[in-house]
């Protein structure tokens, strides 16, 4: 189908730059078959012997898989109801309409779900990995926003998912191109995903060894100089830490800027947004930020301001070492059955072990190391997503003023 109008992206292949527009096409038109609507049926525990049912929910907000919750469908299922190479489901309904996943046969034999819709590009004319990229664009996001917005509850049904317009370079040449070069960098990042990953595992497998676990009175493994040292003291919360409260230190504004000041939120991200007011700012550091409400707690070594009352200020009482204590806290979990909120007050009374200061601060040490590593990964990989989105931005044109 011809395009009203041709679009160009800033940055092309030197091979392709003379190759012509891009042009507007509609999605069902390079299908091989119609959207299709997965299987309607209730999911029941894993089982080897029945088919891995493929849910929304095991899908990751960036299109990879995720079965560390898997499931299985208790159907003696079709050829047709797996899916096959190059597929690709698309969510049609709820808070992750538009989500996406392009199929892999090492991810195994999967049947998806009602609420996912299978497309299967005509792998001739459009290129299966070039289209799983397109659906990560923000004019793809648009388009989704746009054709969900309907009274009730968000959806995108099959036949509007065929209408989509979508950009599409003259040579199935180019599209592969541009798939290569995107995918590539995804191998790039995965690899860092899984380093990452493999240094937070590490650190629980060490904090295992470096804490006593429930029942003993000295650790697994200890620095040699400690070994001599005897048990951990029992001690309570209460006699490690204080705490004060944020009211002096609560943010009057909610003009935020890209600079100044951190103001810390009762959420998990901790940081809402930066002020530049001068008044009410902490700046006794370190401590333990707590939020009442959650339990979710971080070690803050800069001056802040706080958002909410909820958020409690805990300080070493004594020699004790902050660092350690803010570890040690990370190992104390409530039950989700029992408790509903969390105060500091539930905090003050729980009975841990610590060693002398001197092991703390060494521990504290040890693991600080250990997190600037994790950091710094975690940074590397966050301005590799980040080149990969600008990088996207300039490898697909804009639609905006382009009508099928």
């Amino acid at each position: 189908m011809k395009s009203n109008t041709g679009v160009v992206p800033k940055l092309r292949f030197p091979e392709f730059r003379n190759a012509g527009e891009w042009e507007v096409k509609r999605l069902g038109d390079y299908l091989s078959n119609k959207p299709e609507y997965g299987v309607n049926a209730a999911a029941v525990p894993f089982n080897k012997n029945l088919p891995i049912y493929l849910r929304i929910t095991d899908i990751s907000e960036d299109g990879k898989l995720m079965l560390k919750n898997r499931v299985s469908i208790d159907l003696d299922a079709s050829k047709e109801q797996y899916l096959s190479e190059d597929d690709i489901v698309l969510a049609r309904t709820g808070a992750s309409v538009g989500k996406s996943y392009k199929y892999r046969k090492s991810d195994g034999a999967l049947v998806f779900a009602g609420f996912l819709i299978r497309i299967r590009p005509n792998i001739l004319e459009l290129d299966s990995e070039f289209l799983s990229q397109y659906l990560h664009t923000n004019t793809y996001w648009n388009w989704v926003e746009f054709t969900s917005a309907r009274s009730g509850q968000p959806g995108i049904n099959g036949t509007e998912y065929s209408l989509m317009p979508i950009p599409l370079p003259p040579t199935i040449q180019e599209q592969q191109k541009i798939a290569d070069c995107l995918s590539s960098l995804d191998e790039v990042i995965d690899l860092h995903t899984k380093k990452l990953e493999a240094l937070k595992t590490h650190k629980k497998g060490l904090m295992q060894q470096l804490f006593p676990r429930d029942g003993e009175t000295t650790p697994r493994m200890r620095f040699p100089e400690f070994r001599d040292a005897g048990e951990w003291e029992v001690k309570r919360i209460h006699e490690l830490l204080e705490y004060e409260r944020p009211e002096p230190y609560i943010v009057q504004s909610d003009n935020y800027e890209p600079y100044g000041t951190p103001v810390l939120t009762a959420n998990k991200s901790f940081i809402l947004g930066y002020t530049y007011e001068q008044t009410g700012i902490y700046e006794d550091v370190p401590v333990i930020i707590f939020d009442d409400f959650t339990t979710d707690k971080k070690f803050v070594d800069f001056p802040f301001k706080v958002k909410s009352s909820a958020i409690k200020i805990l300080k070493r009482k004594g020699e004790n070492n902050i660092r350690f204590i803010f570890e040690l806290m990370n190992l104390i979990h409530f039950d989700p059955q029992q408790h509903k909120r969390y105060y500091i007050s539930e905090y003050q009374n729980i009975v841990v072990r610590v060693p002398i200061p001197k092991e703390q601060q060494k521990i504290a040490d040890c693991l600080s190391s250990l997190d600037e590593v994790i950091d710094l990964h975690t940074k590397k990989l966050e301005a590799l997503k980040a080149h990969k989105k600008g990088l996207m931005q300039q490898l697909f044109p804009t639609m905006d003023e382009v009508r099928l």
